[in-house]
């Protein structure tokens, strides 16, 4: 047998176009034989019923075989059956085109695409070739049973396309591409929807090429829709010449199944194809407070965890801001709470053991222990305090990163502030809510202690002196500070207790100090808090505004330098210390009102 007689001497094939009834569509095509049409009319944890949903595929298909002829055949089936035109000695240099074209009945829906190969076979010849594989035959030519290379042999591309007015005949000169979704081998192409790819209704691919990602996809439009026009699917075939022996003799089996499911009351996540959701990981953030500007604000920052997350076992978690934020100041003692949430409402709590700041302190990273694993549906979630907002009222994006995958954005909405603002207050009914410590008190630790038993009612905060001579202070949260002008005219309100055995001893000092726009002012109160030995709480209310008892230097204070440090509020701290010997000091119900 001559070179020339080896290569072109393959055996039959066929290539086959169909489609099936409401709700899904099967084409069994290929070259090869043909299969059974699928017939569904129902959707498993779907709204959809038969008859709400129905889908019409028309197919068309051409073939050009050169010398030996070209020829097409064309149709449409909302059924069950099978739908074949048969091709004889296709030889390397064939081509065609196969052409679905989608029609929803009534309601628009989401389509999906599921390819398979059901069998690729050396159909029990063996190669004329030596016993090698430098001819590309990827199978020991000896083995009659082994898989065939056709698959792998036909080259495709898949294209958005407009078959135009089909008449008798189908034309492909009359076919136009609207775009270029995918090429490669048919193997490759069965292989990549063997799982399932959406399609887009608008007959566009995905942004950066390809099928679309899962609920980024356009429906594709019903029938009752005015002017309804949806793209059709085009797949373009070729035999390469470059193919030799390697495929005599082999046959090829692949379904091609559209599925449709109804747009209202669905996100295109779901998959058909596999009876899976891809549920994707998300971010959502919020503040407390919301307000622009605002100072030791709250963040809570969550992390549905979809199929990119699940199964994955935490170690890190990062948010990262836009440039006029500053998480600088979030340490881990500013950590409210950090765990996954579990889908039956359960609370796996996570240990964060360190944060880093970066990126000018615009972006946080948490250090997590504990190894804690999480699944498709669980909610992570750190919250922490001490987050400067953004002084601008917007929607902000966040991006998240969690094991150094990002995810995200999420979107912060920011408000902005309002011209009449509410109380400020802190009745620690959970903690101490980010009040700090300065002076000679609790080991020069910053932090006071919580006190659960102890308060006007309970609970309170304290802090013990150091006794090395200095005066010590409770220094307040963000909340109490930034721009307070709305204040003006408004009172600042307070409880103390102080617990000492002995003579009282104490004497007087500046008992608040409000820091802002370069001045201090100062105030000093008519009575020293009792002995709290017999609970002894004094309650002490303070007007914001000249008329009472300011002090700037020495000096009483006017209304313009009280409205210059309430417009920028860097510090408010109030007197814990007011005994010269060891003693304890409480504070509790901290308020202002505007």
């Amino acid at each position: 047998m001559s070179d020339r007689n080896n290569r072109y001497r393959l055996s039959r094939r066929t290539v086959l176009a169909g489609l099936g009834g409401a709700g899904i569509a099967s084409a069994s095509a290929g070259l090869g034989t043909s299969a059974y049409l699928n017939d569904t009319e129902s959707f498993e944890d779907n709204t959809i019923t038969a008859g709400t949903l129905d889908l019409l595929v028309g197919y068309y298909s051409y073939w050009d075989q050169g010398m030996a002829g070209s020829g097409s055949v064309q149709g449409s089936k909302d059924g069950s059956g099978t739908v074949s035109a048969e091709l004889g000695d296709v030889k390397p240099g064939d081509s065609g085109l196969l052409a679905f074209c989608p029609v929803v009945e009534t309601n628009p829906a989401y389509l999906w695409l599921c390819g398979e190969i059901t069998e690729n076979s050396e159909n029990g010849y063996t190669e004329p070739e030596p016993e090698t594989s430098e001819n590309g035959d990827v199978n020991d030519p000896g083995d009659p049973e082994g898989a065939g290379e056709l698959a792998e042999s036909i080259s495709v591309t898949v294209n958005y396309c407009d078959v135009g007015e089909v008449g008798d005949s189908f034309d492909p000169e009359d076919v136009s591409t609207l775009a270029e979704v995918w090429s490669g081998s048919l193997a490759d192409l069965m292989s990549s929807t063997q799982n399932g790819v959406p399609l887009d209704g608008d007959g566009e691919p995905a942004s950066d090429g390809g099928f679309d990602v899962p609920g980024e996809q356009a429906c594709f439009a019903g029938t009752g829709a005015a002017e309804a026009s949806n793209p059709c699917l085009c797949l373009d075939w070729e035999v390469p010449t470059s193919v030799g022996n390697e495929i005599q003799g082999d046959s090829l089996e692949f379904d091609l199944a559209f599925h449709a499911e109804q747009c209202r009351n669905n996100d295109g996540t779901h998959n058909p194809c596999t009876g899976e959701e891809e549920v994707p990981d998300a971010v959502s953030i919020s503040a407390t407070p919301d307000t622009a500007g605002a100072t030791d604000s709250i963040h809570r920052v969550e992390v549905p965890v979809g199929s990119g997350l699940g199964g994955d076992s935490l170690s890190s978690f990062a948010v990262d801001y836009p440039g006029d934020f500053d998480v600088g100041g979030v340490g881990t003692g500013d950590v409210l709470g950090a765990g996954v949430e579990r889908a039956d409402s359960s609370i796996d709590a996570v240990t964060v053991t360190g944060t880093t700041a970066s990126d000018s302190d615009t972006a946080i990273q948490f250090s997590l222990a504990g190894g804690v694993t999480v699944a498709t549906g669980d909610t992570i979630f750190v919250e922490y305090r001490d987050a400067t907002n953004a002084s601008s009222a917007d929607d902000y994006s966040v991006v998240v990163d969690v094991n150094g995958g990002e995810i995200g954005p999420g979107t912060l909405t920011l408000v902005p502030p309002s011209s009449t603002p509410g109380p400020v207050s802190s009745t620690f009914d959970e903690d101490d809510d980010g009040w700090k410590i300065t002076g000679d008190a609790q080991g020069g630790a910053s932090v006071p202690d919580y006190e659960p038993s102890a308060g006007n009612p309970a609970p309170s905060i304290s802090a013990t002196d150091d006794v090395q001579g200095g005066t010590w202070y409770f220094e307040a949260p963000g909340k109490f500070l930034g721009g307070k002008s709305g204040f003006y005219g408004g009172t600042l309100s307070f409880d103390l207790m102080q617990e000492f055995s002995g003579s009282p001893s104490q004497f007087d000092n500046d008992d608040i100090t409000l820091s802002g726009g370069g001045l201090t002012l100062t105030y000093d109160t008519a009575q020293n808090p009792g002995n709290g030995t017999s609970g002894n709480w004094t309650s002490y209310n303070v007007t914001l505004d000249e008329s009472d008892n300011w002090m700037v230097s020495g000096s009483a204070a006017t209304q313009t330098e009280i409205e210059t440090v309430l417009a920028d509020l860097t510090e408010l701290r109030i007197r814990g210390e007011y005994r010269s010997g060891s003693d304890k000091g409480y504070l509790d119900n901290v308020s202002m009102q505007p």
